[in-house]
């Protein structure tokens, strides 16, 4: 297999969408079939992109909190029937906003409604508690202060009512500190990233490795073209908040190892386990119908539903590969791509911004010229 057609249409990216740089990971059975980066790795175009390059994964986060939330719940430490309540008490008296009016929740917030993004929350950091918060510490709130923040806002609907894309996935990262006993950052890197022998992650870069490998990142402005822009990411203004919606920064091959690990029923390259099989189909098995399916289908992502905190295909007609393929992507264009049955991950990185439907159809491409170059297109 030579993946020529995927490498010619990674070669093309900067010519045919702007995208200045990327890196691709395909593997198989813990067997890395593909590698391929391309472009800069610096604005100037002077520092061609290596391994060591730092990438924001934004949205690609969320993988990895709930893979972490599905440890805690293998371990009997977390119950996705749980109200959140139970471990955060400052989300037991929720309200819901309805027009100009609050009103208390009808339905309980639980556990599960944070992974399946149908607790009612929303994406606004510019409420009064957030305000008052980030005034009161000084811009220096931890996971915990930032997560109670949310609970003191109204929620948009009643929980489970409804899906709506939302930092539901930062109060799960604030359970996880308390179940765990660690901080966020901290429990990843103990049990999901250094058993499987990956480099360590992190929220937030140390100036001089920042200024050594963070790739340049890039906008779409006005006009439609491809800028270098500095991005303060609004979940990481401070050097204590850990973001399970979207704060990870990390190589490459940091992540592609818990791709592979994700793809092969929780084991990874070097015989590590981080979760069991069966929990893996749990992750990818769709949760959504009725109104919250077609809440979920105005996001774009045709043929497919949602499970806990992942994609999850359920429709083969909108892919070349097999129904429960799953997975996610993120605002700067990281996109992964985990198929069980073929014990197959994808792993691509980029970092434009605001790319709207083009970002989308290039996950698509890339992930159905994988299928066609392994023979495994259906």
């Amino acid at each position: 297999m030579s993946f020529t057609k995927l490498t010619a249409y990674l070669d093309g990216l900067k010519e045919n969408y702007g995208v200045p740089s990327f890196d691709c990971v395909v593997q198989r059975g813990h067997e890395r079939l593909y590698r391929h980066m391309g472009g800069f790795s610096d604005a100037a175009g002077t520092k061609p992109v290596t391994a060591q390059d730092e990438y924001r994964l934004f949205s690609c986060t969320k993988v990895m909190t709930v893979t972490a939330g599905m440890q805690l719940v293998e371990q009997g430490k977390l119950f996705l029937g749980d109200p959140v309540a139970k471990y955060l008490p400052e989300f037991a008296q929720m309200t819901v906003r309805e027009g100009e009016t609050l009103r208390p929740a009808s339905t309980v917030l639980t556990v599960e409604d944070l992974f399946t993004m149908s607790g009612g929350f929303n994406y606004d950091m510019g409420t009064p508690a957030f305000q008052e918060l980030m005034a009161r510490t000084d811009g220096q709130a931890t996971t915990r202060e930032m997560v109670a923040a949310l609970a003191a806002g109204p929620l948009d609907f009643d929980p489970s009512t409804h899906f709506q894309y939302s930092l539901g996935l930062d109060v799960l990262a604030g359970i996880i500190e308390v179940v765990s006993g660690q901080t966020f950052g901290e429990y990843l890197n103990e049990h999901i990233f250094l058993p499987l022998g990956a480099p360590p992650v992190t929220f937030h870069l140390a100036p001089e490795v920042e200024k050594a490998h963070f790739s340049q990142m890039y906008g779409v402005d006005g006009t439609g073209h491809i800028v270098p822009f500095t991005f303060i990411h609004p979940r990481s203004t401070d050097l204590n908040y850990e973001s399970g919606s979207g704060g990870l920064i990390c190589k490459v091959d940091s992540y592609a190892p818990v791709a592979d690990a994700l793809a092969c029923g929780g084991v990874g390259a070097n015989g590590a386990r981080i979760l069991q099989a069966q929990t893996i189909e749990e992750m990818k098995r769709n949760r959504l119908s009725g109104v919250r399916l077609a809440d979920f289908e105005k996001m774009g992502k045709a043929g497919y539903g949602y499970g806990l905190g992942v994609r999850t295909l359920i429709d083969k007609r909108a892919s070349k590969g097999p129904v429960g393929e799953f997975g996610w992507d993120g605002a700067a264009g990281a996109y992964v791509a985990l198929d069980t049955e073929h014990q197959l991950s994808i792993f691509y990185a980029q970092h434009v911004c605001g790319m709207g439907q083009d970002i989308e159809d290039i996950h698509c491409a890339i992930r159905d010229m994988v299928y066609e170059e392994l023979g495994l297109a259906e």
